[in-house]
């Protein structure tokens, strides 16, 4: 089989009857290669919008850049979009990696206030000024210099927006109060779920409030750098100020500045309204469309372009997917550190003087990453009898917020930091990070408390360690992938070279705490994390009137998390997610097409059930990678050619490589009766080749800026007309053909497969 090369541009959109035919055809198409998930990275600030809804950013709402978005990606088979950190972000690059845990960023729907739903509390005029004054330039100081930063269209202008945002709910909210004063029905039924959601979010938002206050009056939004040390510890018992006098402060502020804290509870009301509003959409897609999708097949009928028994089985597809209620479900970022927000308002909870980071990756030759994140400590998560103590309530907590803002589920952004986390300390005096120095937390912990035996027969600390983790990190295609017992076996051999005999005590120790051990690594998932989650389903399906098992709210709880655990992979880290059954992600870019025991190899049987990708957030298209000096592009094709049974000729083309990586991600282990996930970059489906981040790069316009499209230009048409016939960007129908290809075709699937490659034909070219 043939992977298209590149066409002249003739391509057009679906018809409506096309787009439920082919929507259909995908979605069953994903079922006969055994495609559980594909979701789409797409984080909000990148959303369209618009002309006239457009404020300088993508928002999180119905409107209707956002919501055609969502139509689209529905439409091509893609069941979850994986959002950022929905935090309050921080001049000057705005990274939503440094946002608030809670608190979301101010910004929303401002043309939705301008209407009846909301009171019409925001003037349409004051809205009208906003769109029209959009200013693409700013001014941007480093090092000394001054200089003006020009973005174009397709970019996120934050400080523009960010402002223009918060000075528009401002007024908003001053004209709900006085039209809550006049008794307006309509705002007095906004009020009471605004005093609803104030009461539910109390235990951090009247916090937040204060401290965004506290921070532009000391004009910095990290508390440690505020000149006021009273201000720094009022959440501190352990500074030098009393209870009383902390406390009296915080109500002082209040008081002062009771409007300005309502005002923002507000803003952050707002704004998780109209977030939820559109997940709900996005959930329920399937159930939203369905009389008009129904309507479209009778106007199609009468017609005569479909017949009456292909009328009647698509019908019948409708009624399933409304039945089976799927969706586009919308994921969100859980980071691993705490913002100085969510610091500042538990400073007893964290470390002062240990800070969490990334270990060393000797695969890739790298030191240790010095992240500077305070984290919560072991003695204050669980108590001695293991139950969850003040710090493990308070991450309990958290977690449950987020996972209730985002019912879709979570990426829990380096599950190592939750497992096997490294940290390290710093020198108060000159601020230096000593990252050479780091070490194994949990190891630390298990050296003071179950290796004590170990210790008492003369092991020290680093016979321990290799007992415990011999390999340090399994990442990487040298590495084999070791169980427990080969594990012991490699360290007997360690401890003989270095002249410790009694090595058969100790194993027989060590085996004897293998579950203990693991149990120790696994504790905040197994405590915190996955009962959290499983709370949160319960009251989910409540909601919907569900009767769940227990084991169903099991499975649904896992279902919710995705594992970032790309980077170093440690022996611990694979232990736990093996014993879980946690859903990882596999990074398959650079995959080693010659080492079929490689990690990141697609294909790969003992890491079924993971998430297969080849970009990240981070990373650029997989165009750009695959075009890198140091990619081998004849080896992949070889590779993906023989895999998936193609002509090898029809990979010399660039696109056509990454439109057959792309199927190669789907196909898995080519097995349908096991389930496979996939991860896909709106970068790569749409075929954009600028990048939306470069980690490490300090740029004012090019880290998270970049939009799917021009505020108003018509991306959907684009794709159709211009990126897909160019043989650009990933036609779902043909990857999944191509996919079918691998897996085998039957005669069962015969006519769906003949289906798909029609499609893949219509979007690419007229018939």
């Amino acid at each position: 089989m043939q992977i298209y090369s590149t066409r002249p541009s003739f391509g057009r959109r679906l018809t409506p009857f096309e787009k439920i035919e082919n929507r259909i055809l995908i979605q069953e198409g994903k079922k006969a290669v055994g495609l559980d998930n594909m979701l789409l990275v797409t984080h909000s600030v990148s959303l369209p919008s618009n002309l006239s809804e457009d404020t300088g950013l993508g928002i999180l709402s119905k409107n209707t850049g956002a919501v055609g978005y969502i139509d689209m990606a529905y439409d091509n088979g893609f069941n979850g979009v994986l959002l950022e950190p929905s935090g309050s972000v921080k001049a000057p690059y705005y990274s939503p990696y440094e946002a608030s845990l809670m608190s979301k960023k101010e910004v929303c729907d401002l043309k939705a206030l301008t209407t009846d739903k909301w009171g019409n509390i925001l003037p349409k005029e004051e809205f009208d000024q906003i769109t029209k004054n959009r200013e693409y330039k700013t001014k941007f100081q480093k090092q000394g210099i001054v200089e003006d930063v020009y973005f174009e269209k397709n970019r996120a202008i934050y400080d523009y927006a960010m402002p223009a945002h918060k000075k528009a709910l401002r007024l908003a909210y001053s004209n709900f109060i006085e039209k809550l004063e006049e008794k307006d029905p309509k705002i007095v039924e906004i009020n009471e779920k605004f005093e609803n959601y104030k009461k539910e979010n109390a235990f951090y938002l009247e916090k937040d409030a204060v401290y965004t206050i506290l921070s532009e009056k000391h004009g910095n939004d990290d508390y440690s750098q505020w000149p006021n040390d009273f201000h720094k510890n009022l959440f501190n018992n352990s500074s030098k100020y009393s209870q009383e006098e902390r406390t009296d402060e915080y109500e002082n502020i209040k008081a002062k500045n009771k409007n300005t804290v309502e005002s923002y509870m507000f803003s952050q009301f707002v704004i998780d309204t109209q977030q939820r509003e559109f997940a709900d959409y996005a959930a329920n897609i399937s159930k939203i469309k369905l009389n008009d999708d129904l309507r479209t097949l009778d106007e199609a009928l009468k017609t005569g372009e479909i017949t009456p028994e292909k009328a009647e089985y698509l019908k019948t597809k409708l009624l399933e997917n409304t039945t089976a209620n799927r969706g586009v479900k919308l994921i969100g970022d859980k980071p691993v550190g705490f913002s100085s927000m969510d610091v500042w308002a538990n400073k007893d909870l964290f470390t002062t003087d240990e800070y969490l980071g990334a270990p060393p990756n000797p695969m890739k030759k790298r030191g240790g990453q010095d992240w500077n994140f305070a984290f919560i400590p072991h003695e204050k998560l669980f108590n001695e009898d293991k139950t969850l103590a003040e710090g493990g309530e308070y991450m309990k907590q958290v977690f449950k917020k987020m996972l209730k803002d985002n019912p879709g589920g979570l990426r829990i952004d380096h599950i190592l930091g939750l497992i096997d986390p490294w940290t390290y300390q710093k020198t108060d005096e000159q601020n230096v990070r000593f990252s050479d120095n780091g070490s194994r937390y949990i190891f630390k912990q298990l050296l003071k408390t179950d290796l004590k035996e170990l210790q008492e027969l003369g092991f020290n600390e680093a016979s321990i360690k290799g007992i415990l983790d011999p390999v340090g990190v399994i990442n990487g295609a040298n590495t084999p992938k070791e169980n427990w017992d080969s594990t012991l076996k490699k360290n007997v051999e360690i401890l003989n070279e270095r002249g410790i005999t009694d090595f058969e005590t100790a194993k027989n120790i060590l085996d004897s705490k293998k579950d203990k051990i693991i149990n120790d690594y696994s504790q905040i998932i197994d405590t915190i994390l996955l009962p959290a989650c499983e709370e949160v389903v319960i009251d989910q399906s409540k909601r919907n009137g569900e009767s769940l098992t227990k084991t169903e709210i099991t499975q649904k709880a896992y279902n919710m998390l995705i594992c970032e655990d790309l980077g170093t992979y440690t022996a611990p880290l694979k232990m736990v997610m093996d014993k879980t059954g946690l859903k990882g992600m596999r990074h398959a870019a650079y995959s080693d097409p010659e080492n079929s025991n490689q990690k990141y190899r697609e294909g790969n049987k003992a890491e079924q059930g993971h998430y297969w990708l080849v970009g990240t957030h981070d990373d650029a298209a997989y165009i750009n990678k695959i075009q890198e000096k140091d990619f081998n592009k004849e080896k992949h094709a070889n590779y993906i050619s023989e895999e998936l049974g193609l002509d090898k000729s029809s990979l010399e083309n660039d696109s056509a490589l990454v439109r057959a990586k792309i199927a190669r991600l789907i196909s898995a282990d080519k097995n349908p009766k096991t389930p496979n996930n996939v991860i896909l970059n709106w970068l790569d489906w749409l075929g954009e080749t600028k990048r939306y981040n470069t980690p490490g790069l300090e740029s004012k316009k090019e880290n998270w800026t970049l939009r799917v499209a021009e505020p108003g230009e018509n991306f959907e048409k684009r794709q159709y007309a211009q990126i897909l016939p160019s043989g650009e960007g990933i036609n779902i129908d043909e990857a999944l053909t191509v996919s079918m290809d691998a897996c085998g075709v039957t005669e069962d699937n015969i006519e769906l497969y003949n289906g798909l490659q029609k499609y893949a034909k219509i979007v690419e070219e007229k018939e």
